[in-house]
């Protein structure tokens, strides 16, 4: 939002070759995070066991969850015009 901000957005998008480096740098953060996940992986963690919920409270998450939602709230009310 910053660039954007300060017309960044825009040299970026008139000039190649600032938009194959951002392209690039953008790129080579994606592959360095999947590699530090990765590599947290092989470490042993603890597993602790979560308590388990009924099927009441699982519906009211679910219900909550979907209500919540941006999509799903969007696209109900769309067909809810009142004219």
């Amino acid at each position: 939002m910053l660039a954007a901000a300060l017309g960044l957005s825009l040299r970026v998008a008139q000039s190649a070759m600032a938009f194959n480096v951002v392209k690039y740098v953008g790129a080579a953060y994606l592959i360095y995070l999947g590699v530090r996940m990765l590599m947290q992986m092989r470490q042993a963690r603890d597993v602790r066991s979560v308590a388990p919920q009924g099927g009441r409270r699982a519906l009211l998450e679910g219900v909550v969850v979907e209500a919540l939602t941006s999509r799903r709230r969007y696209s109900s009310w769309h067909f809810c015009r009142i004219s």
